[in-house]
């Protein structure tokens, strides 16, 4: 917004600049010197008017640029997994299990429950102890 500010007052001071180079003649009888310091200071500030309206508007577009970048690549939120998901449910029997826990003031009592509970791990024998099984009652 700043940057738009300045090209306006530099185009605007820009325009005063042609207009003095085009209309802006001095008196006759001015001695040579002086006109020619006046063209002089005329043609600097054009030059510089010119260069800073250049600038601003390249700075505007960078930073309108730096801002769609900021926005799409750096701060966008995180899409979450199917995993994230899951693992953010909670089940009713969690809740369940909970007992005397309900009733606790937050934040005193550490150590929060999982949301669902380990996968058990089923007693079914490994091929090889099967093998052993199997030797061993024949």
């Amino acid at each position: 917004k700043k940057m738009d500010t300045y090209t306006i007052v530099a185009a605007l001071q820009l325009g005063m600049c042609v207009a003095l180079f085009t209309e802006g003649r001095l008196e006759p009888g001015t001695p040579p010197w002086l006109i020619q310091f006046y063209m002089l200071t005329l043609a600097a500030a054009f030059l510089y008017l010119v260069m800073s309206v250049w600038l601003a508007m390249h700075a505007s577009v960078v930073a309108a640029c730096s801002e769609a970048r900021l926005l799409t690549q750096f701060v966008r939120l995180p899409i979450p997994t199917w995993e994230h998901l899951e693992d953010m449910r909670t089940y009713a029997q969690s809740y369940e299990r909970v007992g005397r826990r309900m009733l606790r003031v937050p934040f005193l009592v550490s150590g929060r429950p999982t949301a669902h509970p380990p996968p058990e791990s089923a007693a079914e024998p490994e091929p090889s102890e099967e093998k052993q099984l199997g030797a061993a009652g024949t």
